[in-house]
């Protein structure tokens, strides 16, 4: 069963177990629940509750607040939990412990060096990342291992470093933070033999509302205004990487991170490569075929103009709420890129401004020199698009992104990175 732990303040490592169907109650009263001995806490201060397979807490209008991952919550929000979520309560800092391990993992539960693993977020072909706390300092990290049975491959091994490197190597706020790497050590059976193997990992920022592909996941289509607000920002970071001489290569939905507040952060720079190194022909594809370049489909010298037309292609998806192209395989979708145009996007939806289709038309040219040169050149011209109005209710600009009902870091099979 799930318990709510305190891990730092006057009851460090008190616990109560939450029970489907039981309200329970935290604050500073001796009647409560769940007692907190606190000064800075209220007597009443948040209740929790099971609902719709999800645990809620519910916020109880304390005057000194209540922070969850950091945010705090309105006067009486309703937010949704999940397996390794903090709750800042006075001086006193909770965390629901829920580890849910369907996989039989035998990292599930387990402290790899500073890190406690909860449960897994995701996972692809070379490598899963799961939900951690850092132990001493007690903060939320996303730790990314290889896979075991590569561990083997000195080319896999190679390329998982070079992911961490290059996300280390750039610094800016709308991309993610490299924390940490390391080794640890695995036992695993091969060939029926158990054998004990190094498994690196590094750890990055942990994005507690998942990706853009997530949202759309839970929220259906998403308003165009905050399709605009997740363009600016990954602009901003595209805009940041070229002019470090930095390609992306992997831009695409389940790459934008999802943080408080609608911040968005571009992630996951696995496939990342300087320009210099880019601009050779290489053979073979290296990136997600709904969303790659005409010229890096072929394996052609490419540049910083190719991340444009991948975020051309995302944000075709974030409006639609489908790919530019459906085929039977990953090779078809690619040749689609480089021999066809994709259906105007109002065609699956009204509301799209005539001006805002142009431009997402002109960041998917075929040829790059017919692109918008720069990500600064389209900053500029989405700033001059008149939005329709929308419902409120769906997206409130710059307030606190509303929980979504599922875990979040699911694979989205049409968004796996196939190297090949």
């Amino acid at each position: 069963m799930p318990r709510l732990m305190v891990k730092q303040g006057p009851d460090t490592g008190a616990s109560v177990e939450l029970v489907p169907g039981e309200k329970l109650y935290i604050g500073r009263s001796s009647e409560l629940s769940f007692k907190i001995n606190d000064p800075r806490t209220s007597r009443k201060h948040f209740v929790m509750g099971f609902k719709d397979g999800r645990w809620l807490l519910k916020n109880l209008s304390p005057p000194n607040g209540t922070f969850v991952n950091g945010g705090m919550l309105e006067s009486s929000e309703v937010t949704a939990l999940r397996d390794g979520d903090l709750i800042e309560i006075g001086n006193s800092l909770l965390m629901l412990v829920d580890e849910v391990n369907p996989r039989n993992d035998p990292l599930i539960g387990k402290t790899i060096g500073n890190y406690h693993i909860h449960r897994e977020l995701g996972r692809g072909g070379v490598g899963i990342v799961y939900l951690a706390t850092q132990v001493q300092l007690g903060r939320q990290v996303a730790v990314k291992t290889l896979l075991p049975e590569l561990t083997r491959d000195e080319n896999h091994v190679k390329r998982f470093y070079q992911e961490g490197r290059s996300t280390a190597a750039v610094n800016h706020h709308k991309l993610i933070t490299v924390h940490d790497a390391g080794v640890f050590t695995r036992n695993v059976k091969v060939k029926g033999v158990p054998t004990a193997i190094d498994v690196p990992y590094f750890t990055v920022e942990y994005a507690p509302y998942g990706s853009a592909s997530d949202e759309m996941r839970e929220r259906g289509v998403l308003p165009l205004v905050r399709v605009l607000d997740i363009a600016y920002q990954m602009l901003e970071a595209l805009e940041y990487l070229g002019k470090e001489g930095v390609v992306h290569r992997d831009i695409k939905p389940a790459n934008l991170f999802c943080f408080n507040n609608g911040v968005v952060k571009l992630g996951d720079l696995g496939l990342a490569i300087s320009s210099q190194e880019v601009s050779k022909p290489r053979g073979g594809l290296l990136g997600t075929p709904h969303y790659v370049s005409p010229e890096q489909a072929r394996g052609l010298p490419m540049d910083h103009r190719a991340d444009i037309y991948s975020l051309g292609a995302t944000l075709y998806r974030l409006i639609t709420g489908r790919p530019m192209f459906a085929a039977a395989s990953a090779k078809e979708i690619a040749r689609c890129q480089v021999r066809e145009y994709a259906a105007p996007m109002s065609n699956f939806r009204a509301n799209v401004p005539a001006q805002l289709e142009q431009i997402v038309g002109r960041m998917l040219m075929k040829n790059p020199d017919e692109r918008y040169q720069s990500a600064t050149e389209v900053m500029h011209t989405l700033s001059l698009v008149a939005l329709p109005p929308e419902d409120p209710q769906m997206w409130s600009m710059g307030g606190a992104a509303a929980p979504m009902a599922g875990p979040v870091g699911r694979i989205d099979p049409g968004d796996v990175t196939p190297v090949y």
